[in-house]
């Protein structure tokens, strides 16, 4: 669904995916939940599962079109496990441990805005001179409806806190980049 399709972990070659609108025709009824529909999946080279796990949240105002609305990214901070960070079309991002996706995400945050017209298609960045993982896209924490980016510093126990926001200006916005220390 997001941008980019698919991350690929250099480490295995295994690949990572999100997925949404998995459709099944039955008759005149179309059903989202086609197997492995609304999850972020991790497959062999082959393409053989090796895990998924179920989106967490629903939006009421989005029922009928759930899922994720990025590619999963996938980083690796030192002194952290490997971890991926995905966002959902029902306006929360996510952030589990790559080894263990069947468990809590480490992060659990709503930044996307409520609202049918609003699913959050965002694609998060990370930056690893600043162990930030960047987000736009997002309503700002506090910021009376405004939209923008969100960066979320990654603490030495390997959890994240906000450490900034920045007004943006609204729509969809291209995943932010990030090179170096730029």
């Amino acid at each position: 669904w997001g941008p980019g399709g698919v991350s690929i972990d250099p480490t295995d070659g295994s690949v990572w995916t999100a997925t949404a609108n998995a459709v099944v025709n039955h008759g005149r009824i179309l059903d989202e939940s086609a197997p492995l529909a609304e999850r972020v999946v991790h497959l062999t080279p082959a393409l053989k599962v090796l895990g998924s796990v179920a989106q967490l949240d629903t939006n009421p105002t989005v029922i009928g079109d759930q899922g994720f609305g990025a590619t999963p990214m996938l980083f690796k901070a030192a002194g952290c496990q490997p971890m991926l960070a995905v966002n959902s079309k029902d306006s929360y991002t996510y952030v589990w441990r790559r080894a263990a996706i069947s468990r809590p995400p480490v992060l659990r945050m709503k930044l996307g805005g409520p609202g049918s017209n609003n699913t959050f298609f965002a694609q998060p960045t990370w930056f690893p001179a600043a162990r930030t993982l960047l987000v736009d896209g997002a309503v700002l924490p506090g910021g009376g409806g405004s939209s923008g980016a969100v960066g979320l510093r990654l603490q030495k126990n390997c959890t994240f806190k906000v450490a900034w926001t920045a007004n943006i200006g609204g729509g969809v916005q291209p995943q932010p980049l990030a090179a170096g220390r730029v």
